[in-house]
């Protein structure tokens, strides 16, 4: 796989998972407010949002495909996979987002 490629498919798979660890945390926000019980509202919080602040934060606020970038993904990858263990396709999706991430990280041009 080429740089081009490997960094596309990786932009493409942390922007939609940084979304649907949002969208999964606000979700799960709702649903625990209107069940009443609020015993894992902190957790669903601080997993799924704090990761989808990871991963955003590693695209747009770091520099790209850097190794701070590649470190900031991996954890908002593995934290919001944490939170969505029972779902298989998480954790799954999170450990090809790290092996992208850190690959084009290991694969940075070199700076002129």
């Amino acid at each position: 796989m080429n740089r081009d490629n490997l960094t596309t498919a990786a932009y493409w798979l942390a922007l939609v998972m940084g979304i649907a660890y949002a969208a999964g945390g606000i979700i799960g926000w709702i649903a625990d407010v209107t069940d009443g019980d609020g015993s894992d509202l902190a957790f669903w919080l601080l997993f799924l949002l704090g990761g989808a602040a990871l991963i955003l934060a590693g695209l747009f606020l770091a520099r790209r495909w850097s190794w701070s970038s590649a470190l900031l993904i991996s954890l908002g990858a593995a934290a919001g996979a944490l939170a969505l263990l029972w779902s298989i396709l998480a954790p799954l999706l999170a450990v090809v987002l790290i092996a992208l991430t850190v690959s084009a990280a290991r694969h940075q041009p070199a700076a002129a």
